[in-house]
């Protein structure tokens, strides 16, 4: 149906990803990497007893983890999304149907979330499993959980974005990871050297606005860096199929 085009992109981009045995792969070595991390931060959290309970530390640690290796996984996860359209040829069925660009985007924005949904559930799951021998903070786990969507959509629309310009999943991955480095870099920056836009480098920094979140420091000012990315880039790429459709 007509008014149903952005979930039946949704629905495609999540059937492609799981006919894809790569994806499996990612999920299981992302898994893989959770859970490593989780034990240990349950290891460390049983040996030292820090102050603040279980979820300030042991559950911060690990979505911290999380976190940061979602920024790796990203342009995997993403750089199909628009380069298999142009390689198969079908974006121009795509440009050419009565579909809307913002629809279009849509429904990609929501198969790549759906793919990070994957992602989360392990996390999710280590939780539930420890719930009966420790006491969570459920407001905090929310927050961090919260923290963690704001960090995929950032990160998806971005890479969602950089797959629109490139008909080769490998240069859209690699601008991806190019991207999501220099963010990450001009945060760091500012503690090297002491510069007139140290301050705004620093709230360029992508994973210390996470940080601080996980770390159930809820900042507005964090909320709307992961909205203005999200925004702007969602934006980005509806500009981008705009021109595209206009070309042909």
């Amino acid at each position: 149906m007509r008014h149903h085009a952005w979930l039946q992109i949704a629905t495609s981009e999540m059937r492609r990803a799981l006919r894809s045995p790569f994806f499996w792969v990612l999920l299981a070595l992302a898994q893989f990497l959770f859970g490593m991390a989780f034990n240990a931060n349950i290891a460390a959290y049983g040996k030292w007893l820090p102050e603040g309970g279980f979820t300030t530390t042991a559950v911060r640690d690990t979505f911290s983890f999380v976190a940061l290796m979602l920024l790796f996984l990203t342009p995997f996860l993403t750089a199909p999304l628009f380069s298999e359209e142009y390689r198969s040829g079908t974006i121009n069925l795509l440009l050419s149907s009565p579909i809307s660009l913002l629809e279009i985007v849509l429904g990609k924005f929501l198969g790549v979330m759906t793919m990070y949904a994957f992602l989360l559930v392990l996390p999710a799951l280590m939780l539930a499993s420890v719930t009966p021998f420790v006491s969570l903070d459920v407001g905090l786990v929310v927050a961090q959980f919260s923290a963690l969507l704001l960090v995929c959509g950032a990160s998806g629309t971005i890479g969602m974005y950089l797959s629109s310009l490139s008909a080769r999943p490998v240069g859209a991955a690699l601008g991806c990871f190019a991207v999501l480095f220099l963010l990450w870099m001009a945060g760091l920056s500012r503690f090297l050297w002491s510069t007139a836009f140290s301050d705004f480098l620093g709230y360029l920094y992508f994973f210390g606005h996470s940080t601080r979140l996980i770390g159930g420091y809820v900042d507005s000012a964090d909320v709307v860096y992961y909205l203005l990315l999200t925004v702007s880039f969602f934006m980005l790429t509806v500009r981008r199929l705009h021109n595209l459709r206009t070309l042909h």
